[in-house]
């Protein structure tokens, strides 16, 4: 039976890793590029607008479909064999492509009342534009679908770089578009490079399912127990989406009772916060599903609970450290990132504080996500959308509670209060559904490590007091850099060096993570 090893996990983390921060680069030049090219305008707010409903909404269900596919796709490949795998494959491709090409034509047709159902504020050009464009941009449910459910498929066979690298394409087809053709054939010209850039995250992932042995066949059967599964296991991971974007949405309606800018402040915040959990957090979860999913179909409940305990050890060695970081220099961390033109000291103070609140729970949403793939691989979507809905009714409680104490902080704070709740409530879910899970283990190496970032928390704060340090971030850009990377270096190098001496086992995984990273930028040095 296959056991979790810890250096191959960590080194598809790495490569995730180096993929995500590249695609999330460029999808910051590309928002960039976006607002130089047509500002705050008719068009802009067009495109904002018609890429809601094929982007955002059907997104949300091309995801839920993908990872709920996965455990099912796991278990008839376990059982049943590649070619009754691959049938199940089939059947899922041809209903997604029946159900989104209907929705498409549909969406087409009736673009004029949703537009007038999501903007009901739009009117005259603004609403004749956005309409045009939704109507363009509808065939990219197809897309996302048939995306979503490939790279199931691929990351279910621990082929996780192709499936990383799709965001890759998608932003260099619409940057490019906006550089060079936006000029000359207007907004037009993005919403249909939109559509292009969607199809490539389809055509980039078939050569690997070409060499993994997958051959199309028309195979259209609603009733099939696979399909029926998947279904199944699809609504509640869909509401649990959902709730989601209720938390963020509830945060937005009591900031927009606070001063002027903390919407704005708020939103910048969780964009940072979003950009650190989606570098780390997801690449681990991500390459520890399929492993999770491997061993339920093989009845293997052993080296299930190790490769649970191992991920979550790992989540917790590379966050914790990365939330103090986080707290400590979180002022140059805005600077850096957002201080510039109408972003001025009241800004970056008010962003800082939001950044500190949310940096509190950034673990716990990591650790959460981690809980959630051990849920979705035992086929088991329903209790993490049960807490998924606690998580609002906590954050709710705290925001009424904490707003008018702590401002936008305490919207900030709100989020990850319900984050650690759930994440704990959780662990003692899944723990008593598998009789144990280790938990012992796991309070031992978190110990160590909370020693260790201890260290590295005397090490940075002592660093921000030396004079060269205070006087490089009196300098602008340039000085917030250094400082930031001066003071983060010397602190992980604290981290890990105490790390090693408390004997920390998976400290294999950050090495291993290390060697594929730095093997890529060697890699790209030599070219």
């Amino acid at each position: 039976m296959p056991k979790p090893n810890a250096v191959k996990v960590a080194k598809a983390a790495g490569t995730i890793m180096i993929l995500a921060f590249v695609s999330k680069i460029m999808g910051f030049v590309r928002e960039t590029a976006l607002a130089a090219r047509f500002g705050a305008s008719v068009a802009s707010d067009s495109y904002v607008m018609a890429t809601t409903i094929p982007l955002v909404v059907f997104q949300m269900i091309g995801s839920s479909i993908g990872t709920t596919f996965i455990p099912v796709f796991t278990e008839y490949m376990t059982k049943e064999g590649k070619e009754k795998a691959y049938e199940l494959t089939n059947n899922v491709i041809n209903i997604i492509l029946f159900l989104s090409i209907a929705v498409s034509i549909v969406g087409i047709l009736f673009s004029p009342v949703l537009v007038r159902l999501i903007a009901p504020g739009y009117s005259g050009e603004r609403y004749f534009l956005t309409v045009t464009m939704t109507r363009i941009m509808f065939p990219i449910v197809v897309f996302i679908g048939l995306a979503n459910v490939i790279t199931g498929v691929l990351q279910a066979q621990n082929h996780f770089t192709v499936p990383a690298f799709i965001g890759i394409p998608y932003n260099f087809i619409i940057i490019i578009t906006l550089l060079f053709f936006a000029k000359s054939f207007g907004i037009f010209a993005v919403a249909l490079a939109t559509v292009v850039a969607t199809l490539t995250q389809v055509l980039v992932q078939l050569p690997d399912m070409y060499k993994l042995g997958y051959r199309y066949k028309f195979i259209l059967n609603f009733k099939h127990p696979g399909v029926l599964k998947i279904f199944a296991l699809v609504l509640p991971v869909l509401i649990g989406s959902a709730v989601n974007q209720i938390n963020i949405v509830v945060d937005k309606a009591f900031a927009s009772g606070l001063q002027e800018g903390a919407v704005a402040s708020l939103n910048y915040a969780n964009r940072l916060n979003g950009f650190v959990m989606g570098i780390f957090g997801m690449a681990i979860s991500t390459v520890i599903y399929p492993t999770l999913s491997k061993h339920i179909s093989l009845n293997d409940y052993d080296n299930y609970r190790k490769s649970f305990k191992l991920a979550v050890n790992a989540i917790f060695m590379i966050m914790v450290p990365i939330t103090a970081i986080t707290i400590l220099l979180r002022t140059p961390i805005v600077s850096i990132v957002y201080r510039r033109g109408a972003f001025d000291e009241r800004a970056t103070y008010m962003t800082s504080i939001a950044l500190l609140y949310y940096a509190v729970g950034m673990t716990a949403f990591s650790v959460r996500d981690v809980i959630n793939r051990a849920f979705y691989s035992l086929q088991d979507t329903r209790t993490p959308m049960v807490y998924g809905v606690y998580a609002v009714i906590i954050n709710v409680i705290s925001n009424l509670l904490l707003v008018r104490i702590m401002g936008v902080g305490g919207l900030a704070f709100s989020t990850s209060l319900a984050a650690i709740f759930t994440s704990i409530f959780l662990f003692f879910a899944l723990r008593k559904r598998l009789n144990g899970i280790g938990g012992t283990d796991m309070l031992i190496t978190m110990g160590k490590i909370l020693i260790s970032t201890g260290f590295m928390i005397v090490a940075i704060y002592a660093l921000n007091h030396v004079a060269i340090f205070t006087k490089l971030s009196a300098k602008g850009v340039g000085g917030w850099i250094l400082s930031f990377l001066g003071a983060s270096s010397i602190g992980l190098f604290i981290y890990l060096l105490v790390l090693a001496v408390l004997g920390v086992e998976e400290l294999k995984f950050a090495k291993g993570m290390a060697v594929k990273i730095l093997g890529k930028y060697k890699l790209a040095k030599g070219h």
